[in-house]
């Protein structure tokens, strides 16, 4: 019976037992190296902010994640920063795309689970078309 207690004592805090990081980060944002030739410019709306979080099981198995993307002109994969950075560029009304994005990542990791919230900060514009 002792053997059991703490073997599942033990269980239970290797299960509990996690990390905490925080990052914070200016991505290397460019443009795309595609050509392209338009009067369009572009309006800047004002500040605009954004959260998003979400879970992954085993390192694979996404729980919770927002199934949304944003574009801030860079090249990101991550789906939890992608969401973060859509529901920064729907905190503006009108705005069409967000520029100077910073983000701030917070990561608590257990054995088997890893919990991220991504906040993201940056400027909300919208295209003009109408500008000859």
């Amino acid at each position: 019976m002792q053997k059991f207690l703490l073997v599942g004592s033990i269980s239970c805090l290797l299960l509990t037992a996690g990390c905490v990081s925080k990052s914070s980060s200016i991505p290397n944002v460019g443009t795309p190296d595609i050509p392209f030739s338009t009067t369009a410019t572009v309006d800047v709306l004002g500040p605009a902010q954004g959260i998003s979080s979400g879970g992954v099981l085993f390192g694979f198995i996404p729980i919770g994640c927002e199934n949304k993307s944003g574009s801030s002109g860079g090249y990101i994969t991550d789906p939890i920063t992608k969401a973060a950075i859509y529901n920064a560029i729907e905190s503006v009304p009108g705005a069409d795309a967000l520029i100077s994005p910073r983000y701030k990542s917070d990561t608590i990791s257990y054995i088997i689970y890893k919990k991220r919230t991504v906040a993201v900060k940056g400027k909300a514009i919208r295209y003009n078309t109408n500008v000859k």
